[in-house]
C-alpha cells in the first residue's frame, strides 16, 4: 500500500519539475515574487502609523490616567499636539483636520479601577482621513482600476462608492460583483469557480495592459 503511494508521489515530484524546468516564468514567479515580497515588507515597506496627531481629553487627572497618557505616546503611534477642555473642542479639531485621534478619559476612570471595575477609555477617529479609509483619498490621476467583490461582502457598498469616486475622477474603474462569494473569495482558488474566474480576469487584465505598455 505504502509502496505505491511513494511511487505516485515520485511520479507526480518528478512530472512538476520537469514542467517547472519547461516553464521558466512560472518558475520565476514561484521563487521570485515571495523572495521580492519578503524583502519588500521586511525592510522597504513600513505599514505601522507613526506620530498621528491627537488630542486628549482627561477629566481626572491622576497619576494612572497621566501614566496612561504617557504609555500611549510612547509607543510612538500618536502624538497628543492638543488638550481641549470639552467635547465641542475636540470634535472642531477633527472636523478642521488638526488631529486625528481624540482620547477621552471619564472622571470616574481610576475609581472604577481602584474598585476592580471596567474603566473605559473613549478614542474618536477622524474616518474622513486617507489613511482610515482610502474612499477619502485623492483618486485623480490612478492607473485603471479593477475591483472584484462577492455580493456577501461587507465591503460591498465601500467598493461601489469608490469605483463611482474613481470613475467621477476619470479613472478607468470597473467593478465585478460575484454572486455568493464571501469576502476573500479569490483566495480560495482551486475550491470555487468563481475565484479561478476572477483571477483569470485578473490575469488577462494585467495582460494586456502590460502587452500594450500602458499602466
Amino acid at each position: 500500500m505504502w509502496g505505491g503511494f511513494w511511487r505516485r508521489l515520485r511520479a507526480i515530484v518528478v512530472k512538476e519539475v520537469q514542467q517547472l524546468r519547461r516553464d521558466r516564468l512560472t518558475f520565476a514567479m514561484m521563487f521570485g515574487v515571495p523572495i521580492m515580497q519578503l524583502l519588500l515588507f521586511g525592510y522597504a515597506i513600513d505599514t505601522d502609523p507613526h506620530n498621528l496627531p491627537a488630542a486628549v481629553i482627561s477629566a481626572d487627572d491622576t497619576t494612572v490616567t497621566r501614566t496612561i497618557v504617557s504609555a500611549l505616546s510612547s509607543t510612538g503611534y500618536m502624538t497628543f499636539t492638543q488638550r481641549p477642555h470639552t467635547e465641542a473642542e475636540a470634535n472642531a479639531l477633527l472636523q478642521r483636520g488638526e488631529v486625528q485621534f481624540v482620547v477621552t478619559i471619564p472622571s470616574d476612570f481610576t475609581r472604577r479601577l481602584v474598585r476592580g471595575e471596567r474603566a473605559q477609555v473613549l478614542i474618536d477617529a477622524d474616518a474622513t482621513d486617507p489613511l482610515a479609509s482610502p474612499l477619502q483619498g485623492q483618486l485623480s490621476g490612478l492607473p485603471p482600476v479593477r475591483i472584484h467583490v462577492g455580493d456577501d461582502e461587507v465591503l460591498l457598498d465601500d467598493s461601489r462608492r469608490y469605483v463611482e469616486r474613481a470613475v467621477a475622477a476619470g479613472v478607468d474603474a470597473r467593478l465585478e460583483v460575484w454572486m455568493g462569494m464571501p469576502h476573500g473569495f479569490v483566495a480560495i482558488i482551486g475550491m470555487v469557480k468563481a475565484a479561478t474566474l476572477a483571477l483569470d480576469a485578473i490575469g488577462t487584465f494585467l495582460t494586456e495592459r502590460l502587452q500594450t505598455g500602458h499602466p
